[in-house]
Order: C-alpha cells, then sequence, then structure tokens
C-alpha cells in the first residue's frame, strides 16, 4: 500500500448522505486512511446548509430520501459560492451523470469505488482539479464535441430529468 502524504493543512470536507451506517462508515474508513481528511456528515440539506462553513468539499449523495439533492447545489453555493462538489452515488446513468456535469460539479463517482478512489477523487478536487470516474468521463466525451462547448442537455433527456419525479415506480 502506498504511502499518503498529509496534506499542507486539513481538508474540510462535508459529507452528504441520508443512509447513516454508509455515512458514517465512509467517514470512518476515510478518517483513518487520511487524517488529515476532517469530514463532518450529515443527511439533509437543510442541515448541510446549516453547517456549511469552512469546508471546502461536499461529498453529495443523487437522491436523499426521495429528493434529487442536485437541485439544491445553487442553494450550497448560494451559501459558500467557493464551495466544491463531489457527487458520490449509486446513479451511474447518462442522465443524472449529464445532469449534474452540466450544473458544474467538480467530481463524480459512484458508491461501486474503493475508500482509495474515493480518497483519490477528494484529494484531486480539493487540489481545485475535477474527478471523473469511467462513467462520468464516457458522458463528459460525448456531451463536449457534441455540443462544440455549450452545455445543452438534449431535449428528450431533459424532458425525462426534469418529470421523473411524477413517474409511477
Amino acid at each position: 500500500m502506498k504511502e499518503v502524504l498529509p496534506l499542507q493543512s486539513p481538508l474540510k470536507i462535508l459529507f452528504i448522505d441520508d443512509h447513516t451506517g454508509l455515512r458514517d462508515g465512509m467517514i470512518f474508513m476515510l478518517q483513518n486512511k487520511n487524517p488529515s481528511l476532517l469530514i463532518i456528515g450529515v443527511g439533509t440539506i437543510p442541515e448541510a446548509v446549516k453547517k456549511l462553513n469552512e469546508d471546502k468539499i461536499v461529498i453529495l449523495d443523487l437522491n436523499l430520501d426521495g429528493e434529487n439533492s442536485l437541485e439544491s447545489v445553487s442553494k450550497m453555493r448560494g451559501v459558500k459560492s467557493d464551495i466544491f462538489i463531489l457527487v458520490y452515488t449509486m446513479y451511474n446513468d447518462d442522465i443524472h451523470v449529464e445532469h449534474a456535469l452540466l450544473i458544474g460539479v467538480q467530481g463524480f463517482i459512484t458508491k461501486e469505488a474503493s475508500v482509495d478512489e474515493v480518497e483519490k477523487a477528494i484529494l484531486a478536487v480539493g487540489l481545485g482539479n475535477t474527478y471523473y470516474n469511467s462513467v462520468a468521463s464516457k458522458v463528459l466525451r460525448t456531451l463536449l464535441p457534441q455540443n462544440k462547448g455549450k452545455h445543452i442537455v438534449r431535449d428528450e433527456k431533459s424532458y425525462l430529468f426534469d418529470n421523473y419525479k411524477s413517474l409511477s415506480k
């Protein structure tokens, strides 16, 4: 196992996931792996907005109690404009990935990732870079040439994404 170099100063992170066991387990594993990561966990967006202080990164689950958490990214950025968003989700479909990329998240990683990859994503985003797992990278590659640098959601996907909550189970 390679040695992790300590950061110049602690990296403050707000981890938002409504599954307490997963959230607490990931926080425990990440902090044991890299003590320079100072992580606070919350389960809802209102809790997150209250706790959003000196954090540099928000690790954000896409689905919080059935709600699309991407809709709250602008609210969080209204409180702290320089926050970096790293999406951490079970969703790996084009619609969710595309929507996240188009609102300007700095990272996207699925919950299939190892703790090592999650740490790598956190450190990349914490340094001001981007980190997209292979699924998000594939979607990103299809967006850029197709739109010639303009971020335009394809009509049928936009319609589906905007209206998915109204669909029956």
